[in-house]
C-alpha cells in the first residue's frame, strides 16, 4: 500500500517512490531464489540439508527458491556457510 495515499491513478502509483523500492526489494527477491536453486542443484544439495545448515525449515526454504518468502539480512548471512563448497558466496 502506497504511503502517499494522493495518488490518482494506477499510472502515479508505478512512478512513484514505493513501487520503485518495492520493485526492487522484488528483484532481488527472485534473483537470490534463482542462485539459491542453481547452487543447490549444482552441488546436489537437497533443500532439507541446506535449510538445517541454515538453521531454517525446509518449507521456508521452498517458498524462499519459489520467490513466495521475504527474508531479512540475518536469512541472507546464513546463505555463507563453510561447511558448504567456497562457492556458497553466490552474489
Amino acid at each position: 500500500m502506497p504511503k502517499n495515499r494522493n495518488l490518482q491513478s494506477i499510472e502515479d502509483f508505478i512512478d512513484s517512490q514505493d513501487f520503485q523500492e518495492y520493485e526492487v526489494g522484488y528483484r532481488l527477491s527472485l534473483d537470490l531464489a534463482v542462485k539459491i536453486k542453481q547452487y543447490r542443484e549444482k552441488y546436489k544439495v537437497p533443500q532439507s540439508v541446506l535449510a538445517k545448515k541454515m538453521k531454517v525449515t525446509q518449507p521456508f526454504l521452498s517458498r524462499l527458491e519459489k520467490g513466495k518468502q521475504s527474508f531479512s539480512i540475518k536469512t541472507l548471512e546464513k546463505l555463507y556457510l563453510p561447511s558448504l563448497p567456497k562457492t556458497s558466496v553466490m552474489f
